[in-house]
């Protein structure tokens, strides 16, 4: 293993363990959840919009059936469920993550970047919570995807960042592939997806 590019809200974890040779240039990039929802399902849609767009959206979500990541096995239910908390206090989260579960209303991902998007065409879900990135992969491939943007005091903020590990083997190799993903150019290819270059003030 030569380099990591990792995603999280911080990285002390990862530098106690001194897996990276320069600390310093870790952070790369960042991006937001977001819901997604089926261009041809015009009230899943509607839902959405007004979930994305209402701090109090307890009654809304109510009203439709949900595919939301499992916070057994994947950690963007972390910063989703912050961006819930933020959006409706524990009466939202309670209610997306507890009554709805309990009802069938929200259904549990394990793997949410392919289960979310299959389920919400399939039918099987309305609209659901993903990172921007994939939801506007889902609309560039031609699927009938949409997303609705949280707004910025309710969403969540994920970090990526990338570094050379320490007895990396190819370290040539390595630093010209990092050199390049921090480049105009790797940078224009993350934007494409809605990412925006790492700022210390981002979240």
């Amino acid at each position: 293993m030569n380099q990591y590019v990792v995603a999280g809200t911080h990285f002390g974890h990862v530098l106690e363990a001194d897996v990276f040779r320069n600390a310093t240039e870790l952070d790369l990039a960042h991006e937001h959840v977001v819901f997604a929802a089926n261009l041809d399902d015009s009230a899943g849609n509607t839902e959405a919009h007004q979930c994305g767009a209402v701090p109090a959206a307890a009654s809304r979500a109510a009203a439709i059936r949900l595919a939301m990541p499992n916070p057994k096995f994947e950690g963007i239910a972390r910063q989703i469920k912050t961006s819930l908390e933020h959006a409706g206090g524990d009466t939202l989260l309670n209610d997306v993550y507890g009554t709805k579960v309990a009802d069938g209303s929200t259904v549990l991902t394990h793997i949410h970047h392919r289960q979310t998007p299959l389920w919400i065409m399939q039918g099987k879900a309305q609209a659901g919570v993903t990172w921007q990135s994939e939801a506007m992969f889902e609309e560039q491939a031609g699927h009938p995807i949409s997303h609705v943007d949280i707004p910025a005091a309710d969403n969540t903020t994920a970090i990526y960042a990338g570094g050379m590990t320490t007895h990396a083997l190819h370290a040539e190799a390595a630093q010209r592939w990092l050199d390049f993903i921090r480049s105009p150019a790797g940078l224009a290819i993350f934007e494409r997806y809605g990412f925006k270059p790492y700022q210390a003030n981002a979240g």
